[in-house]
């Protein structure tokens, strides 16, 4: 009977490793966009394109970016996106960009003041789950 018992308990075990969902972040950068044609940027801002791999955005509500002089911190600009489901495909809607989810990679452009620029020394990125699950943390270091 305990034989038994120990094996159930151990499977059911395996199989809540197995199996468990958790939102999972690969592979950050944040990188300084150039633009071939005029854009709207005046000479006191830039914008940085930030990409990522977000493996369970299904499971995904929020993606924070925070800019920080040190990680974990965004002393220097807090940003939210969300991820919405839009005809039959997931999306990160973020500063009214919306930027389709496609073999698990997404971007968004966030723009920054040049002292913003300056003063940031980390990207902390987070995304947080439809039952409040965070991922992983990534970082990015300028």
């Amino acid at each position: 009977m305990k034989k038994n018992l120990l094996t159930f308990l151990m499977l059911t075990c395996l199989f809540n490793i197995g199996y468990s969902q958790s939102i999972h972040i690969i592979d950050l950068s944040a990188l300084t966009a150039v633009y071939a044609d005029e854009t709207d940027l005046t000479n006191d801002s830039l914008d940085l394109i930030v990409s990522f791999k977000l493996k369970e955005f299904d499971l995904a509500t929020q993606v924070n970016f925070m800019f920080g002089s040190i990680q974990n911190e965004g002393n220097i600009l807090t940003q939210t996106a969300n991820i919405v489901f839009e005809n039959d495909s997931y999306f990160l809607n973020y500063a009214n960009q919306t930027n389709k989810i496609e073999n698990y990679t997404t971007t968004c452009s966030i723009r920054l003041s040049n002292q913003q620029y300056v003063n940031y020394q980390t990207l902390t990125l987070v995304v947080t789950g439809q039952n409040g699950e965070q991922s992983n943390t990534l970082y990015w270091n300028k």
